[in-house]
Parts: structure tokens; C-alpha cells; sequence
């Protein structure tokens, strides 16, 4: 499952569309993104808001996974209807789903060592979400077990998810890991080419899991 901008402004869907570097060459942000995710998980539902019709069109030019849906939210919604809409969208079949994995699209890194600890703490625990942390601070993606599903539904909203681990401490487990990209972010121009320069080094290097 992948939230994408929905809840953002018009400027922070256009981000998606940014050119991100792949060991195939550049792609937009959004299909690095669900690409990433498409390694790790059987079905992506993405949740669009503003240009909606734009990033569709991304999606099914790229088809990044097998099986993807792409639905519509309110984009001038707080970022966390985007989410309750995503839970909707999987209600009727949410008997049958062990888990979503949520990650922003403008979210374009995921590596494999992040992966695979989040992945192993959820297995430890899975009625608790899974989430990476770097330097104390949480980050994505975060595995969120269907257990929490109504409980997540039910929410206000009010602060976000970030409000909600905080008043349910128990429900998340924080596992450190010593990559900060579940903490990178595309929000302005500079904090971009700061982030699409660390890859394109890291791709040099050969030092972490391709897109």
C-alpha cells in the first residue's frame, strides 16, 4: 500500500513527477517509489490527491507492479483522510490481510537492510506496526498489521499517525536502523538535489540495493 500525495499541495505532487536516478536510468519519484514497494509486497493500492489524472497516467505507463489500483482522496484533506480512505478502500477484504506496508511516494529510497528489519520486527511482534527509526526520529515504511485497522479507522486524526503512535506507544515498535532514508523527504528544491545527489553517489558506490 502506497499513500501518495493526497493531503499535499499542488507543488508537493509535482515532486512526484521529478526525475529520481535508477540503475535503469531516471524515473519519476512516484514510480521509484512504488517500484520499491512492488519488491516487497503482492498488491499496491496508491492514494492520489492532486493531479490525480497526471500520476495515474505514470502509473499504468510504467505498471511498477503486477497487480496496482490507484483511488482518488480529497487532496485539500489533511494527510490522514488519505490514509483513512486507503483503509476504506481494503474493508471489504481487510479479513484476509495480515498487513499494509505505508509509505509516502515522495519516499523514493527504500534499502534492503531497512526492509528487512522492519520486516523481521513485525514478524517478532505482528500485532504491533513496525516502523524504522534514525537518530530517534521515526520513518518509513511502516508495516501496520491488520489487528490496528479499526482501531486506525475509528481515529480522529487529529496531529496524524504520528499523533496516534504517540498516544498508543504500544502499538508501534521503533527499530533503529543506521540509514536515514525513511527520514528523507522531497520537500522543497534544495532538500531534493541534496537527496538525489546522496543517491546518485550511493548508486556509484554500489554500496546499497538498486531502485
Amino acid at each position: 500500500m502506497n499513500v501518495s500525495d493526497a493531503g499535499a499541495n499542488d507543488d508537493a505532487a509535482s515532486k512526484l513527477e521529478l526525475p529520481w536516478p535508477t540503475s535503469g536510468g531516471n524515473v519519476p519519484v512516484l514510480i521509484a517509489a512504488a517500484s520499491q514497494l512492488a519488491r516487497r509486497c503482492d498488491d499496491l493500492l496508491v492514494v492520489l490527491g492532486h493531479r490525480a489524472s497526471r500520476l495515474e497516467s505514470l502509473l499504468d505507463e510504467s505498471r511498477p507492479a503486477k497487480s496496482i489500483a490507484t483511488i482518488k482522496a480529497d487532496p485539500d484533506a489533511p494527510m490522514y483522510e488519505s490514509f483513512r480512505v486507503g483503509l476504506n478502500h481494503l474493508a471489504p477484504s481487510e479479513q484476509s490481510i495480515e498487513a499494509v506496508v505505508l509509505h509516502p511516494g515522495d519516499h523514493p529510497v527504500i534499502t534492503d537492510a531497512t526492509a528487512k528489519a522492519v520486516e523481521a520486527a513485525f514478524r517478532c511482534d505482528p500485532t504491533r506496526a513496525a516502523m524504522p527509526a534514525h537518530d530517534g526520529r521515526g520513518g518509513h515504511p511502516v508495516i501496520i498489521p491488520g489487528t490496528l485497522f479499526a482501531a486506525l479507522r475509528a481515529y480522529s486524526g487529529e496531529g496524524g499517525l504520528r499523533a496516534y503512535w504517540r498516544a498508543h506507544p504500544d502499538a508501534c515498535r521503533r527499530v533503529p536502523v543506521e540509514d536515514p532514508w525513511g527520514r528523507i523527504d522531497l520537500d522543497t528544491a534544495e532538500a531534493y538535489r541534496e537527496a538525489r545527489q546522496r543517491w546518485l553517489g550511493e548508486l556509484n558506490a554500489d554500496h546499497t540495493p538498486r531502485a
